[in-house]
């Protein structure tokens, strides 16, 4: 089984019960950088309310949020900040997933599931969305 940052626990699970041999062989994994304070900083920014809008682009990212969330303050403090004070928006249903499993609820995913897709429905789409989330905020995006 060729894996792609991380394993698919729930697939292998499902070929085991079939009987399959496995090896796993992992091309790469994704790993959190030497230097964190750039993400705790990011982290800090989003319970401080200094951030409208964060954007995740793969289910890794999130499970790395989480983690250096529990070295900042809690992963909750930073769920419920998510969950209030901030438009989340993913890149695809795989990073929607791993937003759910840590009780985080995307507000916005595209319909395809590709990086430039993602961006230009997400500028025009962000006005609405904060006007959804705090209705007494404006938000107006002009044509290029």
């Amino acid at each position: 089984m060729q894996e792609y940052g991380e394993p698919n626990e729930k697939l292998n699970t499902e070929l085991k019960k079939r009987s399959a041999e496995l090896i796993q062989i992992s091309i790469y994994r994704w790993a959190l950088p030497d230097d964190l304070e750039p993400l705790k900083n990011g982290i800090k920014a989003i319970l401080d309310r200094k951030v409208d809008l964060v954007l995740f682009t793969s289910k890794t990212q999130v499970s790395h949020v989480m983690k250096v969330a529990g070295m900042v303050a809690s992963k909750e403090e930073l769920q419920d900040a998510l969950d209030k004070n901030v438009v989340v928006a993913s890149i695809g249903p795989v990073c929607s997933g791993g937003l759910r499993s840590n009780s985080i609820e995307p507000d916005f995913e595209p319909s395809r599931s590709k990086r430039g897709r993602l961006e230009e429905p997400l500028f025009f789409s962000l006005c609405w969305f904060i006007n959804s989330k705090w209705p007494t905020y404006y938000a107006f995006i002009f044509p290029i």
